[in-house]
């Protein structure tokens, strides 16, 4: 018996010693991404091949090279791409060789892009993740599937098979029970070796795909102003009222006294924990160098109607940080706000204030840490 068993473990090593991939990859690598995109070199394993991405701005992409390597003497071609499934914001790029020529190698590109802004809805906790994965299916060229390579004959295996059952026939009929025993334990052990894989090689690209949610940062003021024609004509009529009172400068051209709301959204995106700072509003508009005077129908400047600059008031430039104008304007607040400013001085003031008052003021050049929601600063009168 343990004769038989020894046999056994042996042989059992025999199917797989000579086995060997006709196809590798010998290298993935990232070869182009957008500026200021971290992303690390792909990872890969016999060939599957793993891609992990972070992106953080519409816009951004990674380019990656894979090399694949033919280790036969035959040609092959690519029989089969079954690609990318599509995606609601990120575009798969796949560019495939179409063959790999013997004891050559060929290429393969994939180029990953952050296409398209996210539905907030579509974020858990902040993060948006997808995975995708494509296969490269290889045939030779009469089209048949390319399998791993093997040492092993199959008409040896069939002669090797007909003489083994002879064997056993033979050792029954002579009732020699150790040597049938024999005939059996190899006859068991070629069926594994007679196997022929039926799976075709494919090369496999997984990919992991997560985007950081970022947030905006909105500043609006009221901003009563005079305005000529053309630039009334120029407002958004859905957040201004003209008076019907005729303005006019000591040249005669007539200015309309428009109210306002201004709004400038900060260009630049921020994700949760990063430090902003609060910007000064930057706006030119019209005002009287002198006294408006009523003159019978009309109200004229005595003197001239000039640009004047928000900045000229940035020293008591002040935003509110108020609830219920946060909520009216559709934006989203949390109760403990107020703890992310950095307040220079007399911080449980603001804090009382937010929580009796329901707001607080912050002034321009304060630092405050992103929050999980956009935030809204409203401009009140500069103080002169």
């Amino acid at each position: 018996m343990k004769k038989v068993l020894f046999l056994f473990i042996c042989l059992m090593f025999i199917p797989f010693v000579y086995a060997k991939e006709k196809v590798e990859i010998k290298s993935v690598r990232l070869v182009k991404s957008s500026e200021g995109l971290v992303a690390k070199d792909p990872t890969f394993k016999g060939l599957d091949i793993n891609y992990d991405i972070a992106f953080r701005n519409v816009g951004d992409y990674a380019k990656y090279e894979v090399v694949i390597k033919n280790n036969t003497t035959e040609e092959y071609t690519v029989d089969n791409t079954n690609k990318f499934d599509k995606s609601s914001y990120i575009k798969y790029e796949f560019d495939s060789f179409d063959s790999v020529k013997a004891n050559e190698t060929s290429t393969i590109y994939l180029t990953i892009t952050y296409n398209s802004e996210i539905d907030p809805k579509d974020f858990k906790n902040g993060k948006y993740s997808e995975s995708k994965s494509a296969v490269v299916e290889l045939a030779n060229v009469n089209g048949d599937k390319v399998n791993p390579n093997t040492s092993t004959n199959a008409l040896i295996f069939v002669v090797f098979i007909l003489a083994l059952v002879a064997f056993i026939v033979a050792a029954a009929l002579l009732r020699r029970e150790k040597v049938r025993c024999y005939g059996i334990v190899l006859l068991l052990l070629a069926v594994p070796m007679m196997v022929k894989a039926i799976e075709a090689l494919k090369i496999n690209l997984n990919v992991n795909v997560s985007v950081q949610r970022s947030y905006k940062v909105v500043y609006k003021t009221y901003l009563p102003a005079w305005y000529t024609e053309e630039e009334k004509n120029a407002l958004d009529t859905k957040i201004s009222h003209c008076s019907d009172m005729e303005y006019y400068d000591n040249t005669g051209t007539r200015f309309y006294f428009c109210e306002t709301d201004f709004i400038y959204e900060d260009p630049q995106k921020y994700y949760e924990g990063e430090t902003v700072t609060v910007k000064r509003l930057s706006k030119d508009f019209n005002s009287c160098n002198g006294n408006w005077q009523i003159e019978s129908d009309k109200v004229v400047c005595q003197g001239k109607v000039e640009k004047v600059s928000l900045k000229n008031y940035e020293q008591g430039m002040y935003f509110n940080y108020n609830k219920n104008s946060i909520e009216t304007n559709g934006f989203t607040y949390n109760d403990n706000d107020v703890n992310l400013f950095e307040f220079k001085s007399n911080h449980d003031h603001y804090v009382a204030n937010w929580n009796d008052y329901g707001y607080f003021e912050v002034l321009w050049n304060t630092k405050f840490t992103m929050p999980n929601h956009d935030m809204l600063f409203i401009y009140l009168e500069p103080k002169q």
